[in-house]
């Protein structure tokens, strides 16, 4: 065989097994997605003198599908929840009008299924919620400050999705979920019924 031969030998053999490699690479990557979405959360909780407004929610997270549909899944979810309040009693912060935000740090399990083109799923995942909030400190000379404090709390989201798929990797989602809170009741630990519109899509 001439030395030309054996190069476009080569070169053939390299462009079959980049080939399969992408394949494969595709394939894999195929099965992670990246939900997000915004959305509108009620807050729920039986403090006494302490009223929370609802809010705004922005959802992200990744997800990992084994298989496309018609089976479990795996997702992490890091959603930011926006709120404020006012009270007329003491509590944790002794601001009586302020903002009250949480950031919630999930990883759970679900299952999805297909029917008519569009995608059914339920969700439950465990994890922390981290509060935050301000408060007023008086100081000498009649001097105030406001700074941020913060809580720390378990929480478990219970939720439920349907997807419209515009593509096979690329889907328009609603998603109402509830964060329901696992730790000792307190003023300043509530739980959220959330509702959120948005999309999950592949990288590649």
């Amino acid at each position: 065989m001439s030395t030309i031969s054996k190069k476009l030998v080569f070169i053939c053999f390299l462009a079959l097994a980049s080939t399969k490699l992408l394949a494969q690479t595709e394939k894999f990557t195929s099965r992670f997605y990246f939900p997000g979405g915004i959305g509108y959360n009620l807050v729920n909780s039986d403090a006494n003198g302490i009223a929370f407004k609802n809010g705004v929610s922005l959802n992200t997270g990744a997800e990992y599908r084994p298989k496309y549909i018609n089976a479990v899944f795996y997702r992490f979810n890091y959603d930011i929840l926006n709120s404020g309040y006012t009270h007329n009693s003491y509590i944790n912060t002794n601001v009586t009008n302020g903002k009250f935000s949480s950031n919630c740090f999930v990883l759970g399990a679900g299952y999805r299924f297909g029917y008519k083109g569009l995608g059914f799923y339920g969700l439950l995942q465990p994890g922390i919620i981290n509060h935050g909030y301000e408060k007023v400190t008086s100081l000498v000379n009649n001097e105030i400050t406001v700074s941020s404090a913060t809580q720390h709390n378990a929480i478990l989201k219970a939720g439920i999705g349907v997807e419209y798929y515009i593509v096979p990797h690329f889907a328009l989602v609603l998603e109402p979920s509830y964060y329901q809170n696992l730790s000792s009741k307190t003023n300043l630990t509530p739980s959220y019924f959330n509702i959120n519109i948005g999309f999950t899509t592949t990288l590649f």
